[in-house]
């Protein structure tokens, strides 16, 4: 009875929470107008597809360095399972509308409004420190050198999606990554990380996501601004 008190609490709190996030991301889209990068999907040039299988590989070295299997044994088994599926996803929807859909485009307008090169590049970079800064509020309630590393850690997930919704126009892609990342129980009880791990581990592992993620948008600027210099067509849209 007495978990069937706090798992009712825990449920209602998970509800509130994926509400409050798919009416948050309405706001967003109704105010950015789109959640495309592009109004075409950038060509794929053999060069970038190379780098997409480097990008992959990087990213499954990351995903078992962050110990995604072991944490989707946990939570498969956790009783609490549909709140944290509904957080879960709240937080992928809320997180982002915000970081890679208002953040990105927002700098990626600034940008084009001045005229910078590497636009993607900047922009990306600007919101992958935002959002890893942000989760310095889990020091209350976590060990601080665990925090500080995943701040590191968010950085380079946040370059990674960027990639994720420049190579797929939308920001689809994007949340189901991120949901998939906090399927855990401990996202649900909102608790700050307290495991330290190796800080070689932590440079060795998400500095090669991070360097991977900014190979492809360089890439990917070059690319556009080759296109743009040649006269052909400005792909880019909201």
């Amino acid at each position: 009875m007495g978990f069937f008190v706090y798992g009712s609490q825990l449920l209602t709190t998970a509800i509130f929470i994926f509400g409050y996030s798919v009416i948050s991301a309405g706001l967003v889209y109704w105010s950015l107008g789109s959640w495309k990068v592009f109004q075409k999907r950038v060509r794929v040039t053999a060069p970038l597809k190379l780098w997409t299988w480097v990008l992959a590989g990087a990213f499954v070295i990351f995903a078992f360095a962050a110990q995604w299997p072991a944490m989707f044994a946990v939570t498969l088994h956790s009783k609490a399972i549909l709140a944290t599926t509904l957080i879960a996803v709240g937080t992928g929807i809320f997180e982002e509308s915000l970081f890679r859909g208002t953040f990105f485009s927002v700098f990626m307008a600034n940008m084009q409004y001045r005229s910078r090169s590497y636009q993607l590049t900047r922009s990306a970079i600007y919101s992958s420190i935002i959002f890893g800064l942000i989760h310095l509020t889990n020091v209350i309630g976590g060990n601080l050198q665990a925090v500080l590393q995943q701040v590191v850690y968010a950085m380079a997930f946040g370059l990674f999606l960027c990639v994720i919704r420049v190579m797929t126009n939308t920001l689809l892609w994007v949340i189901i990554i991120h949901t998939v990342a906090d399927w855990a129980p401990a996202t649900a009880t909102g608790s700050g990380p307290t495991e330290v791990s190796s800080w070689w581990l932590i440079v060795g592992v998400f500095g090669l996501l991070m360097l991977v993620s900014l190979v492809y948008l360089v890439k990917v600027d070059r690319l556009l601004e080759r296109s743009a210099n040649l006269g052909m067509p400005n792909e880019q849209g909201g």
